[in-house]
C-alpha cells in the first residue's frame, strides 16, 4: 500500500512541474532572422549579396564584403550598426542603419570602412 502511495504522489508532482511554464532568462533577447543588403558600389551597385541575419548576434563580414561595402540596407523594422572594427567593438567606429538604409556610405565618411555588424527588430 506504502508503495502505491509512493507512485501515485510522485506522479503527481512530476505532471504539476512539467505542466509549469517555461521561464525566459532575464536579459536575454529574442533572436529571430532579418537581413542586411549591402554592396559594394554606390547606388545599390557593384556586388549585392542579401545576408541572412540572426537577429541580436554580431557577424563579422566575410572577405567578400570586409571594409568594401559602399551601400547597405536592413528589412523594414528592423535596425543595424555597423562597426569600423570586428566583433562588434564598441570601442570602433559605428554607424546606424535604418530602413531603407544608405545609398551612399561616402556621404557619411564611412565608405569602405565596415568590418561587423548586429541588427535587432
Amino acid at each position: 500500500m506504502k508503495t502505491s502511495i509512493i507512485a501515485v504522489a510522485i506522479a503527481a508532482l512530476t505532471s504539476f512541474v512539467s505542466a509549469a511554464p517555461a521561464v525566459e532568462a532575464a536579459g536575454l533577447a529574442k533572436r529571430g532572422t532579418t537581413h542586411f543588403f549591402v554592396c559594394t558600389n554606390e547606388k545599390w551597385g557593384g556586388e549585392c549579396e542579401n545576408l541572412t541575419v540572426t537577429t541580436g548576434k554580431c557577424t563579422n563580414l566575410s572577405s567578400k564584403f570586409l571594409k568594401k561595402i559602399s551601400s547597405l540596407g536592413p528589412d523594414a523594422g528592423t535596425s543595424c550598426t555597423m562597426f569600423e572594427n570586428l566583433n562588434c567593438d564598441q570601442a570602433s567606429e559605428k554607424i546606424y542603419v535604418n530602413y531603407p538604409g544608405h545609398d551612399k556610405l561616402s556621404g557619411h565618411q564611412w565608405d569602405n570602412r565596415g568590418s561587423s555588424y548586429i541588427c535587432t527588430n
